[in-house]
């Protein structure tokens, strides 16, 4: 019976001095990161370059603008500028980065 009571008792003690407060922290961290990123993204004005992306491959030759088209590059290019972007971002934050 004393051998159950102490694996009760560290276990609660594990779950409630080590793991609880964990979440909490990586919650507000991970709240803190998806709701600011939008924001700064918004404030350096990366929309415009990202969506502008798609813009520029219609100066191609059809032969190479087929492939890329084909390729989906264009959208490949706004995934990697953005992610790039989010990273950038991510990295300024003074407890992430």
């Amino acid at each position: 019976m004393v051998a159950i009571l102490a694996f009760l008792k560290g276990s609660l003690a594990f779950v409630f001095g080590k793991m609880i407060p964990k979440f909490f922290a990586f919650f507000a961290l991970y709240f803190i990161v998806a709701e600011f990123t939008p924001i700064l993204i918004d404030l350096i004005g990366a929309n415009g370059i990202i969506s502008n992306i798609s813009q520029l491959f219609n100066g191609l030759p059809t032969m190479a603008l087929y492939f890329l088209s084909l390729l989906k590059v264009g959208t490949g290019m706004q995934i990697i500028f953005s992610a790039y972007i989010t990273r950038f971002i991510i990295r300024r934050i003074p407890v992430i980065g």
